[in-house]
């Protein structure tokens, strides 16, 4: 498997999805606001353990099914699956939140 270091983009339900994933340290962001944080470990079958700022669950725990370097297939245990796919020279989508949601 490939190298999943990077920004990934992927659209869930129409909307911009973001994981960003470096030294086994992950994060992921939407446009629905859901911030959030975790590892991505294993070899093999890497898997996503990922908590939510605001308690959402679903994209929390997830297993990489397929990653060629360019298109990486996550299947999350609530039931959804997003592809992503490399954003080039870091370029994210648009329609992302600007800022943390504030109480």
């Amino acid at each position: 498997m490939k190298d999943a270091e990077g920004v990934w983009k992927a659209s869930g339900g129409g909307k911009p999805v973001v994981l960003v994933v470096g030294a086994q340290q992950a994060a992921l962001t939407t446009a629905d606001g859901h911030l959030c944080t975790g590892t991505l470990t294993g070899a093999g079958k890497p898997t996503l353990s990922l908590r939510c700022a605001d308690g959402n669950t679903d994209r929390t725990k997830g297993a990489v099914e397929s990653n060629d370097g360019s298109t990486m297939r996550i299947a999350w245990d609530a039931g959804r699956q997003d592809t992503f796919k490399k954003a080039k020279d870091g370029e994210l989508p648009t329609g992302l939140p600007s800022g943390l949601p504030t109480n």
